[in-house]
């Protein structure tokens, strides 16, 4: 992957031991074959195609980007709503659908995401961390959802192992949408917006764009049936007990059934 990429991962999980296998590798950049469409889209949707910020994370914290829940289900309207236009960005710069994937951790966000890209993008895979193994692509957006005055962030982004998988997806460009303010209270997060604020790779998005993006999200989400438990908050077990998270290959198993 991409040696910016690769360093979020080295200094959060793997205490600087992580190498560049070869230069070409770690100098990757993701193509746009359509570049010059760039020039045609928004401010921050240039920043977001960029091919040369490998890394940018999106601060939402100027938008009314807030989460809502019912029960214990969780998603973010919003969010999901800067994710479609990103992809349909980059779709327009040239990049294939198939080397776009979309990231969450929830799987209420799931949902959403899936019924916003889908009638235009089909070939875009929108994956749990989980199930986002093994299916690396050129660009990968992630959605962390949790946006809240309380600053609650859930249990799911305190697990390292799903944070890491998360983040070494992908191969040119890594897309993080999130509340840098909810974001904060939790350690291992606030390692990483310190890693992504000294590198200069965070995108604060204007707050005028508040507006127009509500009013593009109500045209294109409705209702969701909330049917199912998210993954922060469904036990993983295994034959009754409490299935410890020290291995996280069976637990993804388990997650996924």
């Amino acid at each position: 992957m991409n040696e910016d990429i690769m360093l979020l991962s080295n200094k959060l999980v793997y205490s600087d031991k992580l190498k560049v296998g070869a230069e070409s590798v770690g100098t990757r950049k993701l193509e746009l074959p359509l570049r010059e469409k760039a020039e045609e889209l928004q401010p921050w949707l240039q920043e977001v195609v960029d091919p040369t910020r490998s890394v940018i994370f999106v601060d939402t914290d100027s938008l009314p980007a807030r989460e809502r829940r019912c029960g214990s289900l969780i998603d973010n309207e919003l969010e999901a709503e800067l994710v479609k236009q990103s992809v349909s960005a980059l779709s327009a710069c040239g990049v294939a659908s198939s080397d776009i994937g979309v990231i969450t951790l929830y799987r209420q966000q799931i949902k959403l995401l899936s019924r916003v890209l889908e009638p235009s993008f089909p070939d875009v895979e929108v994956l749990t961390a989980d199930r986002s193994q093994g299916r690396d692509k050129e660009c990968i957006l992630v959605s962390l959802v949790r946006s809240n005055t309380g600053g609650h962030v859930g249990d799911l982004l305190k697990d390292w192992r799903r944070v890491n998988v998360v983040l070494t997806r992908a191969k040119a460009k890594l897309v993080l949408f999130g509340s840098r303010s909810t974001l904060a209270h939790n350690a291992l997060m606030r390692q990483f917006l310190d890693l992504v604020e000294d590198k200069k790779w965070v995108y604060k998005l204007p707050a005028e764009l508040g507006e127009s993006l509500q009013e593009q999200a109500a045209e294109t989400q409705g209702g969701v049936k909330k049917e199912d438990e998210d993954e922060d908050e469904k036990p993983l077990r295994r034959g009754g007990g409490a299935l410890a998270l020290r291995k996280p290959l069976v637990a993804d198993v388990v997650n996924s059934l």
